[in-house]
């Protein structure tokens, strides 16, 4: 750990779950994510610094039911519940510009790029994704992969702590 730094001020960011997080919450097809993606859940909404995108719960409803992982009905009572367990951002018309920016120049798609931009604003520094490279910096928001490996991430444990 760099000089100056404290474990508390390491463990206070702000971070996001993205979509994928939420998908395995519910794909009995993929255990192992599904247990991890659970843990993950429960610990994210023990620090109280977790932030959900608006976007994440609207791709989380479509993927599950078009993909036929859960009803309507059980989906929009997983939606129900993410709302009110966490901290909720909603993107912005800065926000999509900043995200055709990036897609224009290549960097991310637009839906990433959007994701990574509302929670820059939010305050997040960390989103936890399978999807944007492990250790990927955009903006403010440093990309976590919370699937790689056996265990947790040290960096991800120490989000979660």
């Amino acid at each position: 750990m760099p000089s100056g730094w404290s474990v508390s001020a390491v463990a206070a960011e702000r971070f996001g779950l993205d979509t994928n997080v939420l998908i395995y919450l519910i794909d009995a097809g993929e255990p192992v994510r599904q247990a991890r993606a659970r843990e993950l859940v429960k610990r994210a909404a023990a620090t109280g610094r977790c932030t959900l995108s608006v976007q994440s719960l609207g791709e989380f409803f479509v993927v599950a039911v078009c993909k036929g992982l859960a009803t309507s009905a059980t989906a929009q009572r997983a939606v129900d519940d993410l709302t009110v367990t966490f901290a909720i951002a909603s993107p912005t018309a800065a926000d999509a510009r900043t995200a055709v920016a990036a897609a224009v120049a290549g960097r991310l798609g637009y839906w990433d790029a959007l994701l990574l931009a509302t929670l820059d604003r939010a305050g997040c520094s960390v989103v936890l994704s399978e999807d944007m490279g492990d250790g990927a910096r955009y903006g403010g928001v440093t990309v976590r992969n919370p699937f790689g490996g056996e265990r947790l991430p040290d960096a991800v444990e120490g989000l979660l702590a």
